[in-house]
């Protein structure tokens, strides 16, 4: 009789870990956008055992909440130069907690 009731929690416990995992994401509670604007761009050159690539770095100013705020973005590629200092790029925010961002390129 308590069988029923112990696989019933397990279930519970289960979708939570689900929800929190793969649906309760940072990524998903950034839904403000806002414009930003590039501070500087540089590429660098990452090395793994089996790999080796180039990232652009992007430095993206931009205000939300009242106070201005600086997020960095990595773009795969040596993209930099499709950057310069000044250019306005997207910036997706949390409104809750607009220091949670990411550019949204």
């Amino acid at each position: 009789m308590i069988i029923p009731y112990f696989f019933g929690a397990l279930v519970v416990v289960g979708v939570f870990l689900f929800l929190k995992k793969f649906y309760l994401t940072n990524a998903r509670r950034m839904t403000s956008r806002t414009i930003g604007t590039v501070q500087g761009a540089e590429e660098r050159v990452v090395i793994t055992a089996t790999d080796r690539h180039v990232e652009t770095v992007l430095t993206v100013n931009y205000a939300a909440g009242g106070r201005d705020w600086t997020v960095t973005g990595v773009i795969f590629g040596d993209r930099a130069r499709h950057f310069p200092a000044g250019r306005t790029v997207p910036v997706k925010y949390n409104p809750a907690n607009p220091d949670m961002a990411e550019v949204a390129l």
